[in-house]
């Protein structure tokens, strides 16, 4: 499925309690097979790694990135 996309995934109190959880929305779904959805995955991760995205890189975080048309 594609998810909707966000960037939070919980909030928390002033006492430090959990007071929402976000949950991911599904927008559509996709039939991919499990190696056409790798390979995605895996472009889609380089660019940030070693492509022009390279300034998304978070490094706590699993950036993927799409960039040009």
């Amino acid at each position: 499925p594609i998810h909707k996309y966000h960037l939070v995934k919980e909030i928390i109190s002033f006492d430090g309690e959990s007071a929402q959880q976000i949950k991911p929305e599904i927008y559509r779904q996709v039939k991919l097979s499990s190696n056409t959805c790798k390979v995605i995955k895996e472009g889609l991760r380089e660019t940030i790694l070693n492509g022009t995205g390279w300034r998304a890189n978070i490094q706590s975080l699993e950036v993927f990135g799409k960039t040009g048309t």
